[in-house]
């Protein structure tokens, strides 16, 4: 990646804030979490707060995910599209998907993958 490309990612990086309107949306009763697209950690940082059970975050970018590591339980660095979880099925209350499906080749199939690891009555 050019020396332009990267700064301009940690630039986007460094403007974002935390996504406030999709905490919103978390349900109280969640405590297992996955964070898709965790940038450099600000829905985290405030998501980490929230007295939940376990906090996971996925990115692609490493050096955002290294300014993140701090507000997660377990960070993932890779594309979401060739990961393997390492959770069991069922495993998480809550997936968080902000503005990063739109950015995969197949998200189709990123959502069927993950559904194993979302709680049956998960939110």
């Amino acid at each position: 990646m050019g020396k332009e490309i990267k700064n301009y990612c940690m630039n986007y990086f460094k403007a974002a804030k935390a996504r406030k309107d999709l905490i919103s949306l978390l349900p109280s009763a969640a405590r297992k979490v996955l964070e898709v697209g965790i940038g450099m950690g600000k829905t985290g940082e405030v998501l980490k707060n929230m007295n939940l059970e376990k906090l996971v975050g996925i990115e692609i970018n490493q050096q955002a995910a290294e300014k993140a590591e701090q507000f997660y339980d377990h960070l993932i660095i890779g594309n979401v599209e060739n990961l393997d979880l390492p959770y069991p099925d069922g495993f998480f209350d809550c997936i968080i998907y902000g503005d990063v499906l739109e950015h995969t080749i197949d998200p189709w199939s990123v959502l069927k993958k993950h559904r194993k690891k979302f709680r049956l009555m998960g939110w």
